[in-house]
């Protein structure tokens, strides 16, 4: 025995409103921020901190800070990265951005003489400005053996 034709047509109709309320209800990771990188981002005023991790062989050893600095203001910046007694300073310019790491052919270089912390642990680096105070962020910590940052340190 065959169906009406109505419930023939309306079967398709139902299954499809069923399945799309599925996926209706499942979040959609790509709307959501996050990190797709080993560092970490911070946002401090007109000033972004993107992908910003250290980079040594040992705890005690020297390392570097690699990561990017993006100035989305209408004038030069200068940031101040400081990891214990260790500061250097790197002007971001307005509108524009300043690669850390010299793994980078445009990057600035970053050297940190000692790092406290192992490869796999964190370091706490502050970052300030003239105009806006300072930002305290805790950094990964990764082993310049890994040959993705043995140009970081120079290696």
């Amino acid at each position: 025995m065959t169906g009406s034709p109505l419930r023939r047509l309306l079967a398709p109709v139902v299954i499809a409103l069923a399945l799309a309320g599925c996926s209706a209800t499942n979040p959609i990771q790509t709307d959501k921020g996050y990190a797709p990188s080993d560092g970490v981002r911070a946002q401090f005023g007109d000033i972004r901190v993107e992908n910003l991790l250290a980079v040594t062989s040992a705890a005690g050893a020297a390392g570097a800070l690699s990561g990017a600095l993006v100035n989305s203001g209408a004038a030069d910046v200068p940031v101040t990265l400081t990891v214990g007694s260790s500061s250097q300073r790197v002007t971001v310019p307005a509108h524009g951005s300043v690669l850390m790491g010299t793994g980078s052919s445009t990057g600035r270089n970053i050297p940190l003489p000692t790092v406290s912390a192992a490869p796999g642990a964190l370091l706490d680096v502050q970052i300030s400005t003239p105009t806006q105070g300072s930002l305290d962020v805790r950094v990964p910590v990764l082993d310049a053996s890994n040959p993705q940052y043995t140009a970081v340190i120079g290696g």
